[in-house]
């Protein structure tokens, strides 16, 4: 079964192999067998800025489950969420329209979204 939980300094050294450059909150999706992703908030530069990291694709029905997860626990932070979107990720402009952000600004060759609903 997965499941949804809040993510440690441990995670995140065992995914990226060293400390968060940043301040952040983050969450893991697992199940009993392995992490598939980690996402949440970075505060970086005075901003908040969404992130999310796919290790391994989960069943579709619990990827859905897991951002909207993320997102409600970062909707209950009150904070203005952005994100980057990665244009090379075909999926990602349809992904982050359906989650309800909208790009507001390019900052350093980078295409910005903010979540507005």
């Amino acid at each position: 079964m997965t499941r949804f939980r809040d993510a440690t300094v441990a995670d995140y050294i065992k995914i990226y192999g060293e400390l968060p450059e940043y301040t952040m909150r983050a969450w893991i999706y697992e199940d009993d067998e392995k992490i598939y992703g980690i996402g949440g908030i970075v505060l970086k530069n005075g901003r908040n800025t969404a992130f999310l990291n796919i290790l391994e694709k989960p069943p579709a029905k619990a990827a859905y489950r897991a951002i909207t997860e993320g997102l409600s626990r970062m909707k209950a932070l009150g904070l203005t969420i952005l994100a980057v979107r990665d244009e090379n990720e075909i999926t990602s402009k349809r992904l982050l329209t359906k989650f309800g952000f909208e790009p507001v600004n390019y900052n350093d060759g980078q295409e910005i979204w903010e979540q507005t609903r």
